[in-house]
C-alpha cells in the first residue's frame, strides 16, 4: 500500500527515499533483491502530522524473513524514523505526505499554501479539508473537478467560471450563478 513514510529493511540497513514512498521505487532505487526471505517491506504512519515524532508500524507483507524479529525491529524501526524524519523541514515532509495522498492534509493543522497546492493537485477533494484556502488553491482544486465547488464558501467569479468550464453541473453547486456563469456552464464544450 506505499505510504508516508515507507522503508524497506534487509540484514544490511534501511532503505527509503523521502521523496517516492513506493516500495518497489525503493528497492530499484537501492539495488534490492525484491524477494520475501531477503527484506521487509514497512509504512510507518505518523501520529500527528504535524509533529511528526510518533510513528505507527505496518508490516506490509505476509511473510518476513526468519532475521526479523517483530518486537525488536519496531522500537529500532521508529526510532531510526524519527531521527531521520528530523533532517528534513516539516513543510518538505507534509509535502511528501500530501502528493502522495491529497486527503493526508485533514491531519495538518495550517497547512502552508504550498502544501495546500500539492494536496489538491493531487486530489481536488482535498480542498474540503482545507480551511479559507486563498484563490489559486481553489482554481487549482476545480480544475481537477468542477464538483468541488462545493466545499468553497464564497467562491469568487472566477473560480466559479472555471468549475462550470470543467464540468457544467457544478452549476447546481453555485449560490445565485451570474449570467456569465451560468451561459458558460450551459455551453457544450
Amino acid at each position: 500500500m506505499c505510504r508516508f513514510f515507507s522503508l524497506v529493511i534487509t540484514e544490511n540497513g534501511y532503505f527509503y527515499d523521502i521523496e517516492n514512498h513506493s516500495h518497489s521505487h525503493i528497492i530499484d532505487k537501492y539495488n534490492l533483491n525484491d524477494s520475501a526471505e531477503k527484506l521487509v517491506k514497512i509504512e510507518a504512519i505518523p501520529k500527528d502530522y504535524n509533529e511528526m515524532n510518533d510513528f505507527g508500524i505496518i508490516v506490509d507483507q505476509d511473510v518476513v524473513p526468519e532475521w526479523f524479529d517483530r518486537d525488536i525491529e519496531e522500537k529500532l524501526i521508529k526510532k531510526f524514523v524519527q531521527n531521520e524524519v528530523r533532517k528534513y523541514p516539516l513543510e518538505k515532509l507534509q509535502l511528501a505526505a500530501v502528493t502522495q495522498n491529497g486527503h493526508m492534509i485533514l491531519y495538518i493543522t495550517d497547512p502552508s499554501e504550498k502544501v495546500q497546492l500539492a494536496a489538491v493537485t493531487q486530489r481536488g477533494r482535498a480542498i474540503q479539508y482545507i480551511k479559507n484556502p486563498p484563490e489559486n488553491v481553489q482554481l487549482a482544486a476545480v480544475k481537477w473537478n468542477g464538483h468541488v465547488i462545493q466545499y468553497i464558501k464564497n467562491p469568487s467569479e472566477k473560480v466559479q467560471l472555471v468549475a462550470v468550464k470543467q464540468d457544467g453541473y457544478a452549476i447546481r453547486f453555485i449560490t445565485d450563478p451570474s449570467e456569465k456563469v451560468q451561459l458558460v456552464a450551459v455551453k457544450p464544450n
